[in-house]
C-alpha cells in the first residue's frame, strides 16, 4: 500500500559526510536544537502538537549510520518522537524538497 502523506514533516538530510541540511544550509548534528526548537514553537503556534510532527531523515546512502542516529537522538533530546528514514544518492541540492518520491 501507498504511504499515508505526513501531516507535518519535518525533513532533515545527512550529507556523506555526516553534516546535517536543514532549509538548505549545512549545520553541525550538535546545532541543531535551536532550529528543532523553532519547530517546536512553530507547531505550538498552529496549535498542533509535537507527536503531530515526523523527522524525516534523507541520508546519502556513504552516510554513516552513526550520524543517522545521532541525529535522531538530538531531535528525541527535544522530544520528537516520530521518525521516516529515507535514502538519498544526491542532496547538495534542496530542490527536490517539496517534489514527491
Amino acid at each position: 500500500p501507498a504511504e499515508q502523506p505526513l501531516d507535518h514533516p519535518i525533513i532533515i538530510h545527512l550529507a556523506e559526510d555526516g553534516e546535517a541540511i536543514y532549509s538548505g544550509q549545512k549545520i553541525p548534528i550538535g546545532g541543531m536544537g535551536p532550529y528543532l526548537q523553532k519547530e517546536i514553537r512553530g507547531l505550538e503556534f498552529t496549535g498542533d502538537g509535537i507527536e503531530s510532527a515526523t523527522i524525516v531523515i534523507r541520508a546519502h546512502r556513504h552516510c554513516q549510520a552513526g550520524r543517522v542516529q545521532e541525529l535522531i537522538e538530538k531531535c528525541q533530546e527535544v522530544g520528537f518522537e516520530n521518525f521516516a528514514l529515507r535514502a538519498q544518492e544526491n542532496i547538495e541540492t534542496a530542490k527536490y524538497l517539496t517534489q514527491p518520491e
